[in-house]
């Protein structure tokens, strides 16, 4: 009978060629791999902040990446990359598939800084940030955290805990790992680690107020998001209150069980709707704004209509019955036709304005906050990373000023 895996964590010291600034004396560096879409990023940076809060590292961000466009670059199993390919990966990754093959360096690609996309001001005493590749690091010393993803669980100091979250199942026996027993006393001034995705025990951190501040980072917008995503709803809601579904269907699991999606999603959004009624006395006046973000049509779906029909008739009931159109659906190209031009003009530079609106699924990001102020009730998609972030963006309010 084969032995079961012991978890394991190894550090080794390796050359990393990168251009950018010196590096100040005195400073030291975590550097993380991101992965997957968006918002499996999100996942990835907020268990990096972590640890760079838990060593007192300077965090290198790794810039946006596509969703479609996204390397495997540090997914368990291959979670630690060739040390020299993190940069070529990221170049090829990080931008639009017409912008990929002429731009060469991470701090030129017009889509890079999650800093453009994601406001990190609220938290600049509890973490330093760094755009990757801004910082030369060629003369600095590095070090490769080598373990196995498959059967490590970081932990952090006193938390007293070692689950990971999001179903995480390790591959044989494990043993937990401290991050500051284990890493904290490592010499070089870079540390590299591979994938942060999963395989993370965060329970009792996000309790704390520190652990709460960082998650809420990963899902705190920049102003000129806020802005296009307020213009946008105030032009469709005209200043009211509304509803709004996030319907994935496009992809792999979630395109077989789109119809069972949509009914779920109403049956959600229908249940939230009248929670927030029972706290409003006047009738509800008609017709009540709804804000669909879709990567799929949905309109043709027999589910999409038949949903649509039980809505209009909780919501005419909510208005006492009054006459007219019950529901208005929206989306975004319908209230804002050219998101790239609605960023530009949003930010105080035209030159800000346009690194912004390269950023890679620009219009997933607007979708995002717009749902997420659905003040009168929301319905998503289960196992959808979106839809959960949309979940915590209501949960902590993020997104009550768009």
């Amino acid at each position: 009978m084969p032995r079961p895996a012991v978890c394991s964590s190894k550090v080794s010291s390796t050359p990393l060629s990168t251009t950018g600034s010196p590096a100040p004396a005195g400073e030291r560096y975590l550097e993380y791999a991101a992965h997957g879409g968006f918002n499996n990023q999100r996942r990835n940076l907020f268990h990096a902040l972590l640890m760079a809060h838990a060593l007192n590292r300077t965090l290198l961000l790794p810039p946006a990446l596509s969703h479609r466009l996204s390397p495997h670059y540090g997914q368990c199993p291959s979670h630690v990359a060739p040390p020299s390919a993190i940069l070529e990966r990221f170049e090829k990754a990080a931008v639009n598939a017409e912008k990929a093959a002429s731009i060469r360096k991470p701090s030129n690609l017009p889509s890079a800084s999650l800093r453009r996309l994601l406001n990190f001001t609220s938290v600049k005493d509890l973490v330093r940030v760094e755009d990757l590749g801004a910082v030369a690091t060629s003369t600095i010393a590095s070090a490769l955290v080598k373990y196995d993803c498959t059967n490590t669980i970081w932990t952090f100091s006193g938390n007293g805990g070692c689950r990971a979250r999001d179903g995480w199942r390790a591959r044989g026996a494990c043993r937990c790992r401290d991050v500051s027993k284990t890493l904290g006393g490592v010499a070089q001034p870079l540390l590299r680690i591979g994938s942060t995705f999963k395989g993370f025990d965060t329970d009792p951190i996000r309790s704390t107020a520190w652990g709460a501040r960082l998650q809420r980072a990963t899902l705190t917008y920049t102003d000129p998001m806020l802005h296009v995503a307020r213009h946008a709803s105030h032009r469709f809601a005209r200043n009211r209150d509304y509803v709004a579904l996030h319907l994935r269907g496009g992809d792999g699991e979630f395109r077989r069980r789109f119809h069972q999606t949509v009914r779920n999603a109403f049956k959600e959004l229908i249940t939230s709707y009248l929670a927030r009624r029972k706290k409003i006395v006047e009738p509800e006046v008609l017709p009540v704004p709804l804000y669909v973000a879709s990567d799929t049509s949905y309109r043709s779906s027999r589910e999409f209509r038949e949903g649509l029909a039980r809505l209009a008739a909780v919501v005419r009931k909510e208005s006492n019955g009054a006459s007219g159109e019950a529901i208005s659906v929206s989306y975004l190209r319908k209230v804002i036709p050219d998101a790239q031009k609605a960023v530009i003009a949003a930010s105080d530079t035209v030159q800000n304005g346009r690194l912004l609106a390269h950023a890679p699924d620009l219009e997933m990001h607007l979708d995002l906050l717009i749902c997420a102020h659905a003040l009168l009730g929301f319905g998503g998609t289960a196992g959808s990373s979106v839809s959960s972030s949309i979940r915590t963006l209501r949960k902590y309010h993020l997104a009550d000023n768009v």
